[in-house]
């Protein structure tokens, strides 16, 4: 189609007459005014169908420790089923903690407001 339009274009300047001129290039605004339209029509339905979700940050807390035994960082996020990793590094831990966490949450059927809050922290002594 983009052949068609320059030769159109090629011809029209070749011949000295302003009226065709203005009249192919008021066909090519309407043609892509309409083609605009359709394009964001569509993605304007694109945003109301039924599988997109709107995305917002949420920060969660994962508790992470050191396995001796396995030499590894070991990260768990509370009350979110499944949510747990490991990592040679810190940085590796955090890159697979992001991952599953988004993996269990695309599974999570609930309402994001009924997962568990970080409180805080406590240290518990007892006699050993």
């Amino acid at each position: 189609m983009g052949v068609k339009k320059v030769v159109a274009v090629a011809m029209l300047t070749t011949a000295e007459e302003a009226g065709l001129r203005y009249a192919l290039a008021y066909c090519l605004d309407t043609l892509l005014r309409a083609r605009f339209r359709r394009v964001r029509k569509k993605n304007r339905s694109l945003l109301r169908g039924p599988n997109v979700r709107l995305t917002s940050m949420r920060t969660f807390s994962a508790y992470v420790e050191w396995d001796p035994e396995t030499q590894l960082y070991v990260g768990v996020i509370p009350g979110v089923a499944g949510a747990h990793s490991q990592g040679v590094t810190l940085d590796e831990l955090q890159k697979n903690m992001k991952e599953v966490l988004e993996l269990c949450l695309e599974e999570y059927k609930g309402a994001l407001d009924d997962l568990p809050h970080f409180v805080g922290l406590q240290q518990v002594e007892v006699a050993v």
